[in-house]
């Protein structure tokens, strides 16, 4: 695999600004710039309570999300102070990588008034590269970036990149690998940028249960449609044999979100717009990085299946009525994520574990804007509610 033929290889670039440190930046946090985030309901306001709310824990603040990738910018004035950089393989690592530094602060880029902010900018961000200078480092498929990822606390993985054979998105036996961080990150992977339906991905395991943690990321434009460029999940299954269980196709792991002419920051404090699934992934990882904070209650978070649950069932129906072919769930909803999904319960005893009921069965008439009580819940001051993650 070489740096020309990854997922990458279809993402075009276009400056804002020359690539000099010497570039002012324009403030262009939540502007008409930024479309992708509204696109995906990201807002201001959103964030600011967030911030607020996690302000009250400090392993919330703490919570990391890895980008496998080129190495980041770190100096760049969008991360400076919340991405650390830390290698996993022998090379070249002689300069910062545009790409890299792109799909960095589209994740996680500060909310800092200046440049861009990414999804998650109360998250921090780990850049471990399995791209160097000259190309492609990561030849045991992952493991020792997961293995490092895992070791510093992440909660969010982020891969940009792919395999080069047409209808494919994983090397052979990387899905073996990746199913071992099944219990502590949520794994977020780049569809690819060929333009194909996916093929049937050779997996030893029960995918439905072994890879829940994993989100596959198509690429839609500004009007919510497929990008041309993106690949599809089709009707194939993530299996070893021909025969192809409902809960196991490819369709079941697959989101999408905004993937084309997306803003974001490059090296040498300079900003720029690329396209590719490769942008629209950590829109996702992002995404995760959110959710995990929000349903943190002082003491335990939310495990990596139920979170990648909780940004499928969320996400925006797109195409055919439910989970299709093109789109998969459909795209992704940041603030329905951060609502309340499925069933909604109220406490009925002395405790909040005594005992629930269902808030459609019981006395209770909440209007359709309800939300949960969390950093967006001051609506139900003195009642407790649970949503179908316990949230």
């Amino acid at each position: 695999m070489t740096r020309r033929n990854a997922v990458r290889s279809l993402a075009s670039l276009l400056l804002l600004g020359a690539a000099s440190s010497t570039v002012m930046a324009q403030n262009f946090e939540y502007t008409t710039s930024q479309g992708n985030l509204s696109q995906v309901r990201v807002t201001s306001a959103l964030h600011a309570n967030l911030q607020a709310y996690v302000a009250n824990f400090p392993a919330a603040q703490d919570l990391r999300s890895a980008i496998l990738d080129g190495l980041a910018d770190v100096s760049h004035s969008d991360l400076a102070g919340r991405i650390e950089a830390h290698l996993a393989y022998d090379g070249s690592y002689g300069r910062a990588d545009g790409h890299g530094t792109h799909v960095a602060g589209i994740a996680g880029a500060s909310r800092n008034g200046s440049g861009i902010v990414g999804v998650a900018p109360t998250a921090k961000l780990l850049s471990i590269p399995v791209f160097d200078d000259y190309g492609w480092v990561a030849w045991d498929g992952g493991r020792a970036a997961f293995d490092r990822a895992q070791s510093l606390g992440a909660k969010v993985v982020n891969m940009s990149y792919g395999s080069t054979l047409r209808g494919q998105t994983f090397l052979p036996g990387e899905l073996d690998v990746i199913d071992d961080y099944r219990n502590s990150m949520v794994m977020v992977r780049a569809a690819g940028n060929q333009g194909a339906t996916l093929s049937r991905i050779a997996y030893s395991g029960d995918a439905s249960n072994d890879l829940a943690h994993l989100l596959i990321v198509g690429s839609v434009n500004s009007r919510g449609t497929i990008s041309s460029f993106s690949n599809r999940p089709g009707e194939s299954c993530i299996a070893n044999s021909t025969r192809c269980a409902a809960d196991d196709k490819i369709k079941n792991f697959f989101i999408v979100a905004p993937g084309e002419r997306v803003l974001s920051d490059l090296p040498l404090n300079a900003w720029g717009m690329m396209s590719g699934t490769s942008m629209a992934a950590p829109t996702v990882a992002g995404a995760a990085a959110l959710v995990f904070q929000d349903a943190y209650n002082g003491n335990t978070f939310l495990t990596p299946a139920q979170v990648a649950g909780i940004l499928k069932r969320s996400a925006k129906d797109l195409g055919i009525r439910g989970v299709d072919s093109i789109y998969g769930w459909g795209l992704l909803n940041v603030a329905a994520a951060l609502g309340p999904v499925g069933p909604t319960r109220v406490a009925t005893g002395g405790s909040v574990a005594a005992s629930t009921a269902r808030m459609d069965r019981s006395l209770l008439m909440p209007g359709a804007g309800m939300a949960r009580q969390s950093a967006f819940g001051g609506m139900l001051s003195g009642m407790v509610v649970f949503d179908d993650y316990g949230r």
